[in-house]
């Protein structure tokens, strides 16, 4: 069992509500070794291992997404309203950037602060090959938005229209939206289309300058069906993109199957099903071993093995708040019988459902989770 090292995210209420980051490098499983780690806070990282971010002038703040760069500047998403300067009573997307040891980078944005108008908020940030970044979010009509910034945080008005491609308006919550970067440049979205009890996903491909791309499909859209029935794309992080083209993804039943709780399906660059993984493209919970379990996130390591983070769960029963697992599957689709007991390892003490844990699998094999917080309440 791991321990997570525990701070509380205390509140500044003279300045209004302030976003309260957590953020360490947790070195959390050494999967060389198996070794039991201690989790540390990065001395080096504004203040202790831990910034304070409030984005002026004080509104309501939620971080909602974040990456890391490849210079270690760091990038933080999320929603903020009352910011009667730009945006009037309508809430704002925001992205910060940070420099690796934690300060605000003045050369992005406004004084290291970019703001997308109106945003209901921030669903994935990720930066491409020439140092520009792309953000997906939603607007007020429930559209699902991909704007492209460049590097100084500006909006890229070459991308798409204005900047950005939207999908028509839709309910995201019930139909998850996420997108992956394609070795060529392209960029695919892929969203969830069941209709009834018929899962399907639907593949938008776009062009490098954010257009439909008509040699993939007409319109540049497909739909990916036949596949088990009663299942639909998991919320959250449930999509990874694979170097080679295509992307893994996490679907979850809509209630108990018997294929067990939780699909994987790993798609090719042409939106078909993979017969690399697992024969067919598909694997279970069932054919992992842990029918039950409820993973909630994926992840891919550097040697293309899946992570997945979630909560366990016995004999179908509700898990209790803070048993949290981490499995890794092997990259044909094999539960690793070299990682924990039988490819799973439970995390222990985070007091926190895995819904608010985030997941990365960094460059030396290790896994970092990070947790955040505005409950005075809670710790992470």
């Amino acid at each position: 069992m791991l321990d997570l090292q525990e701070c509380k995210a205390r509140r500044n209420t003279s300045f209004g509500q302030r976003i309260a980051l957590c953020l360490a490098a947790f070195a959390m499983l050494s999967l060389a070794s198996q070794a039991r780690a201690v989790p540390a806070l990065d001395p080096t990282f504004g203040a202790g291992g831990m910034v304070r971010i409030g984005v002026p002038v004080g509104g309501e703040d939620t971080p909602t997404a974040s990456t890391l760069q490849r210079d270690g500047k760091l990038l933080v998403g999320g929603q903020t309203s009352g910011r009667q300067e730009t945006t009037g009573s309508q809430a704002s997307g925001f992205v910060v950037r940070l420099n690796a040891n934690g300060g605000l980078d003045g050369s992005f944005g406004q004084n290291g602060v970019a703001f997308l108008s109106p945003s209901l908020g921030i669903l994935q940030l990720e930066q491409q090959s020439d140092g520009s970044l792309l953000i997906a979010r939603t607007t007020l009509s429930s559209a699902f938005v991909v704007t492209r910034l460049t590097a100084t945080g500006a909006v890229d008005a070459t991308f798409g229209t204005d900047g950005s491609f939207a999908l028509e308006p839709g309910n995201i919550l019930a139909k998850p939206t996420r997108f992956v970067q394609q070795p060529d440049g392209v960029i695919l979205l892929i969203s969830d289309a069941t209709e009834g009890r018929s899962f399907a996903l639907r593949l938008v491909r776009l062009t490098a300058a954010g257009i439909r791309d008509i040699s993939y499909a007409p319109n540049g859209e497909k739909i990916l069906g036949d596949l088990p029935i009663e299942f639909k794309l998991a919320p959250g992080i449930s999509v990874v993109a694979e170097p080679a083209g295509g992307f893994t993804a996490l679907a979850m039943a809509s209630y108990p199957d018997p294929l067990g709780i939780y699909l994987l399906l790993r798609v090719t660059n042409s939106g078909s099903l993979d017969t690399s993984f697992r024969v067919v493209g598909l694997v279970s919970g069932y054919d992992l071993g842990h029918p039950f379990d409820m993973p909630t996130s994926i992840a891919r390591t550097g040697d293309g093995k899946m992570l997945l983070l979630g909560d366990s769960q016995v004999d179908n029963q509700n898990p209790p708040i803070g048993e949290v697992r981490l499995w890794r599957v092997t990259a044909n689709g094999f539960a690793d019988a070299a990682f924990g007991a039988a490819g799973r390892v439970d995390v222990s003490g985070s007091r926190l459902q895995s819904a608010r844990l985030r997941m990365t699998a960094l460059a030396d094999g290790s896994i970092a989770l990070v947790g955040s917080s505005s409950d005075l309440s809670t710790l992470v």
